[in-house]
């Protein structure tokens, strides 16, 4: 995975770098020696020997790894570090995503980056690491520094820390894609400090997340870097070819006449790079390099030539090549690059934002919908979706439902939120004043009824136990229910077993074989 570049990146300054060797080469004559270190001559790693390993996925490493030996990094004491999958030790805290910016870069990203690159563990290879005081590691270690800093005779090592990535592919690869294969040693007497690069091969330089711009042989777009960085925007050091096609073939370049071998000391706050004593020297003389790069004479083959470790953002021989941060296309949602010194700008479209325009504005942020109104983004506009009443882009009219004239009759309508009121005349009633009012005429007595009305009696006066009928008139009568009677037909008929109750006096009239006010006597026929 690859974050972008961020704001707190400060414009290239050159930090020398790293030790003061007795010589300094990087680019071998083609034939003289075999490039790249065998893995036999790798400080031993892996599982047998009791080496930790990170977790293969994309970005990730080690976690804080609290080790027992202060280790003194750019002036300062460190009694933890982080091993990163994507190729680096960090100090001052985890520098687990790969970014495609160059050094120098602020934010705390104090590192050791033997190749910082974009690597996927999870598709091929692993990361080992491990802290060691084993007598015989720590005798390795004194002879090699003593060997390539003969100004410290007498420096024995206490301490140290192997970190190994073998066989790791690159974003956006597989099990079949190139893998690279080195490793880094951080070396302390508790004093001094020294760090090893050593590099076995390497295939790849480049992810292929969109921001880095690789292809499917992971070369091509901004490619790996490989050197130090302080974290305070200003202290760097790049091993020359870094962030071009050119680091494929670090393992091919030394400092120590070894190829595929660079070593540093990194204890001071300002790390030196060493020159090399002798009359054939290029740089002073001819001050080849363009652009603020610092000339580096030949060590190796006493031969009059030189290497450019080039400033940030630029590149070739000389540096003479400004790099095109925009070749890898970094903006997103149509933006438009515009390359510049070490870094790019993207002009966004409208409707989008950020450093590479990859922020859809919230166009409901600074233009809510009103009354209640559900905001839609889309885009570069959003959509308000009205509560029913309301209308407009933002809802902001409360539409008058009285414009269709809803109420009946003669009836006035009054607007209301997400609705309307019918005031009807004296004649009239209803939602809509739909329904007339008509007079009533209680009638407990079985009247004929002429054609009834489609009008209703609810309310109109008809009480318990009363039906209301429509005459052609107009009027209505209030009839009692069977089993009551009276004027308001509130009195209950108690006739039984089978009695009718005449509803003018409420008498029963019984059926035969019954007797009684309530029909409740049976009669008998005594047969002689």
């Amino acid at each position: 995975m690859v974050m972008m570049p961020g704001a707190d990146l400060v414009p290239g300054a050159l930090l020398p770098c790293l030790c003061t060797l007795l010589c300094l080469s990087l680019l071998l004559l083609p034939g003289m020696v075999e490039p790249a270190v065998p893995l036999e001559d790798f400080y031993p790693f892996g599982q047998d020997w009791g080496d930790s390993q990170t977790i293969s996925q994309d970005d990730g490493g080690s976690g804080l790894v609290e080790i027992s030996v202060a280790f003194p990094f750019f002036g300062d004491r460190h009694s933890g570090l982080y091993v990163n999958n994507n190729g680096l030790v960090s100090f001052l805290r985890e520098v687990s995503q790969f970014t495609p910016v160059a050094f120098p870069i602020a934010g705390d990203r104090r590192v050791v980056a033997p190749f910082w690159a974009d690597v996927d563990n999870r598709r091929a290879g692993q990361v080992f690491y491990r802290e060691s005081k084993d007598p015989s590691v720590l005798q390795r270690a004194t002879a090699d520094v003593r060997r390539y800093f003969s100004e410290f005779p007498e420096f024995s090592a206490t301490w140290i820390l192997i970190s190994t990535w073998h066989k790791v592919t690159f974003f956006g690869g597989s099990d079949i894609t190139p893998v690279n294969t080195f490793q880094v040693i951080l070396i302390t007497n508790g004093e001094l400090s020294f760090t090893i690069f050593q590099y076995h091969d390497i295939t790849w330089t480049t992810g292929m997340h969109a921001s880095s711009g690789g292809d499917l042989a992971g070369l091509g777009g901004i490619a790996a870097q490989a050197g130090f960085n302080a974290g305070d925007g200003k202290r760097y050091f790049n091993i020359p070819g870094s962030r071009t096609d050119d680091v494929v073939d670090v393992e091919g370049t030394t400092n120590v006449g070894y190829p595929g071998r660079w070593v540093f000391r990194i204890d001071n706050a300002q790390v030196e790079v060493g020159g090399c004593n002798t009359s054939a020297s290029v740089c002073p003389h001819l001050r080849p390099c363009l652009n603020g790069g610092r000339c580096i004479d030949d060590c190796i083959t006493g031969n009059p030539s030189f290497t450019c470790s080039c400033l940030a953002g630029f590149t070739g021989r000389r540096c003479q090549i400004d790099v095109d941060e925009c070749s890898s296309y970094p903006c997103q949602n149509g933006g438009t690059c515009s390359d510049q010194v070490n870094g790019f700008t993207c002009q966004c479209p409208s409707g989008f934002t950020g450093t590479v325009c990859q922020t859809d504005i919230d166009k409901c942020k600074d233009r809510a919908c009103l009354n209640g109104a559900l905001c839609v983004q889309g885009v570069d506009n959003f959509t308000c979706v009205c509560e029913g009443g309301y209308t407009g882009t933002l809802c902001e009219t409360d539409m008058d439902e009285c414009v269709s004239q809803p109420c009946l009759n003669g009836g006035q309508c009054k607007d209301q939120v997400n609705g309307y009121a019918c005031t009807c005349p004296a004649a009239f009633t209803g939602t809509h004043c739909e329904t007339e009012l008509v007079s009533a005429q209680v009638n407990s007595s079985s009247t004929p009824q002429t054609e009834n009305q489609t009008v209703s009696c609810e309310g109109e006066g008809c009480e318990n136990h009363q039906i209301c009928e429509h005459t052609g008139s107009g009027s209505y009568n209030c009839t009692c229910t069977q089993g009551f009677y009276g004027d308001n037909c509130e009195e209950e008929c108690l006739c039984q077993n089978g009695g009718v109750c005449v509803e003018v006096n409420g008498t029963c009239d019984c059926p035969s074989g019954f007797t009684g006010l309530y029909c409740q006597f049976g009669t008998y026929h005594i047969i002689l």
